[in-house]
């Protein structure tokens, strides 16, 4: 049998971006077991990704978005089966390019940010602005065939728009991110973070409760993708840049993870991907919470929720005196992360539904 053809319309390179990575990179050779070939088509350059995210430049942007859309027009409009746009796709525009594809091949829309609302910070808040209209998102949504929503927030928005919405959360390699060797800790304990430019500022909620634990307890902590080094008096501070090689073996230093949000309706949409390694290499986490953080952390379980700085700075102190505690929480969160979050759970529900979309509109099912 003919394998299917799948084109796959990504904002960023796979090896970057972590939403496409993923929610559909890290697929691809799963996918071919199944009879399913993927095509990624990254709208990003590699020049536009180097410097996106960098203060001003914004001629040098401009430019270099003009670049990219007129290398991956023509790598778009290539002939395939099925159609998969994951996120935004073309960083610029209306989705003219999507609509027309629409017409003539089945579509699979994926989202896991509620990038649907207005967001105003970051450096690119005012460019963002003028070059990807608000209604993006809900005019692909209703020109697909079928939608992969992130999380129960994402996938209520999207069921106004389509009827065809499954929920698909985020996974990972649980084989390839094994757990961190208990026995290799360094003096101090890591507390850790990992994240990027554009999260930054959430970790930044949780500097005041990290300045009052170092008055009373000796830590050290990791930060990983931040857009700025991290400082904190008395704390030794390891400020990295993020490396695809190298992530798991960062991720596998931290004794503790944290994940910090905003009690917001941008961070309903988020869809705990900090929470799920974290369970993965067998750490507790401290999170807010609030949306996807409830279902992936259960408080006392497999982590601890945390809404001001005192409740921070107690659990903190809670797991940093607490060896055995430790232990026991990342061990059922990985346990957890297993069962619930991992690809191999996900790859032949994901097949079904690229086959059911190349078939045409069905009768909507269940969510999965």
């Amino acid at each position: 049998m003919k394998p299917l053809q799948v084109a796959c319309l990504t904002p960023y390179q796979p090896s970057v971006g972590a939403s496409t990575r993923y929610r559909i990179g890290q697929y691809v050779p799963l996918l071919e077991q199944h009879g399913i070939q993927v095509r990624m088509v990254p709208f990003a350059s590699p020049k536009l990704q180097r410097i996106l995210y960098q203060p001003g430049r914004r001629l040098a942007k401009l430019a270099a978005l003009v670049g990219s859309a007129l290398r991956w027009l023509p790598q778009a409009l290539q002939d395939t089966d099925v159609v998969f746009i994951q996120r935004e796709a073309a960083l610029l525009g209306p989705p003219l390019v999507e609509r027309w594809l629409s017409h003539r091949y089945p579509v699979i829309y994926d989202f896991d940010d509620a990038i649907f609302l207005r967001q105003e910070v970051g450096v690119n808040g005012p460019l963002a602005r003028k070059l990807r209209p608000l209604t993006k998102t809900s005019t692909l949504i209703g020109l697909s065939t079928m939608v992969f929503a992130g999380n129960e927030y994402l996938a209520e928005y999207a069921r106004q728009y389509n009827s065809h919405v499954h929920v698909v959360p985020t996974t990972l390699d649980h084989v390839m991110i094994q757990p961190k060797d208990q026995q290799a800790h360094s003096k101090l304990l890591t507390l850790g973070w990992i994240g990027t430019n554009a999260t930054t500022r959430y970790l930044e909620l949780a500097l005041p409760a990290l300045e009052a634990l170092a008055q009373v307890r000796p830590f050290r902590l990791l930060i990983v993708g931040a857009d700025q080094p991290i400082e904190i008096a008395g704390v030794e501070c390891i400020n990295r840049r993020w490396n695809l090689e190298q992530e798991t073996a960062d991720l596998q230093e931290m004794d503790i993870g944290l994940y910090p949000l905003p009690e917001s309706t941008w961070s309903l949409g988020k869809c705990a991907l900090k929470a799920i390694q974290y369970g993965a290499i067998g750490i507790p986490t401290v999170c807010t919470p609030i949306g996807m953080n409830l279902e992936v952390i259960h408080d006392e379980v497999t982590g601890f929720y945390a809404s001001t700085s005192a409740e921070w700075v107690r659990r903190l102190t809670q797991l940093i005196d607490d060896a055995a505690l430790r232990t026991r929480l990342g061990a059922t969160a990985r346990q957890r992360i297993v069962q619930h979050y991992s690809l191999f759970k996900y790859d032949e529900i994901i097949a079904h539904y690229i086959r059911q979309a190349a078939d045409g509109p069905q009768p909507q099912m269940s969510n999965i």
